[in-house]
């Protein structure tokens, strides 16, 4: 059964504006949704594999209110980020990067820029007929 957890931004914004603690997690599977501060993966054992948090008082050393944790190996795959080869995207990635550093941005409000840019980046290579950076390393790898 697909599980689909969905941070709500408007939550954490509103939590931040009114004071509010408001969980900003909600689970969603085909029969229900479910609201909380913490979701708990677990595996086919119901051994947890790792779980997202939110936590308005106490955030992360980086600012951080919201993240993933677990103690297993992850594998990351870089998408239209700096050093993708995208210098437009690259340079909207650093420029947000910046902002989040200097507070003037909020977190939430970053993910959905950079969500945006790439969009438009695909939209644009479409288009065009470009490739993106993964296409050709893809097709030369």
């Amino acid at each position: 059964m697909k599980t689909v957890i969905h941070v709500n931004q408007h939550v954490i914004k509103a939590n931040r504006k009114h004071g509010t603690n408001r969980p900003c997690l909600t689970v969603k599977d085909y029969k229900r949704n479910r609201y909380g501060h913490v979701a708990v993966i677990r595996d086919g054992n119901g051994n947890e594999v790792a779980r997202v948090v939110y936590s308005k008082d106490k955030p992360l050393a980086c600012g951080a209110h919201c993240w993933v944790e677990t103690q297993l190996d992850v594998e990351v795959t870089t998408i239209g980020m700096v050093g993708s080869g995208n210098e437009a995207l690259d340079t909207i990635v650093r420029d947000l990067l910046k902002d989040l550093a200097t507070n003037t941005i909020t977190e939430a409000d970053a993910f959905a820029r950079i969500g945006e840019a790439m969009v438009t980046q695909v939209q644009t290579d479409q288009s065009t007929g470009e490739q993106s950076p993964q296409q050709r390393s893809q097709d030369h790898g």
